[in-house]
């Protein structure tokens, strides 16, 4: 009995191992998340206002690409504790070579706001999504602005409670129909999942 069970442990600390691998190491992001605010700077055009925490970043590496989360340097638990009907602003969600999926397609770069970030000498475009939470009806929900004032997508948030390494947390996972999910987890208080696949361009 003690050899399956050692065969079943070894292997749930492989799959543990490998979902450790997804997330970047915190220098590295750090890194990633200054260049892209540094070079960006301040968006005036933006429909929520950001000012973002580049040494508080979390990023994923998942199959086929990539996605980075700075938050809003303002962002707590308490904030977020009980949104209201004003968008409470969450954090710039920096994507590489992915984009969100809506109406079970994944929009074209022309939809969405893609800042091109010089990294490494290589001029490399990122669509940019500005992320918030607000009350809406009975509920929550993370909204996700593009271009424009009118937000790419709304999804569901969910409550949940636990203690976060970084404001705002990201999880990939591979789904279906080249579908795949990016669990976004605000402050440790809510969580809301992003439909995002490959970029076709």
């Amino acid at each position: 009995m003690k050899f399956p069970l050692l065969l079943c442990l070894s292997g749930l600390l492989i799959v543990s191992a490998l979902c450790a691998q997804e997330r970047l190491p915190m220098e590295e992001t750090v890194r990633y998340a200054k260049l892209c605010t540094d070079q960006i700077g301040v968006l005036n055009d933006s429909p929520i206002r950001l000012e973002v925490s580049p040494e508080k970043a979390c990023a994923v590496r998942g199959e086929g690409g990539g996605a980075m989360a700075i938050p809003d340097s303002a962002l707590t638990a308490d904030k977020v504790a009980k949104p209201g009907k004003e968008v409470i602003p969450v954090a710039q969600v920096w994507l590489r070579k992915w984009t969100v999926v809506v109406d079970d397609k994944g929009l074209a770069r022309d939809k969405l706001r893609v800042v091109t970030i010089k990294i490494d000498d290589k001029d490399r475009p990122m669509p940019l999504l500005l992320v918030g939470i607000q009350q809406q009806g009975d509920g929550t929900e993370l909204v996700a602005y593009g271009q424009g004032n009118e937000p790419l997508l709304r999804v569901p948030a969910q409550k949940v409670e636990f203690i976060a390494q970084t404001p705002v947390e990201l999880d990939w996972a591979r789904g279906e129909n080249n579908i795949d999910k990016l669990t976004i987890s605000v402050a440790g208080r809510y969580q809301a999942v992003l439909p995002i696949t490959r970029e076709s361009n």
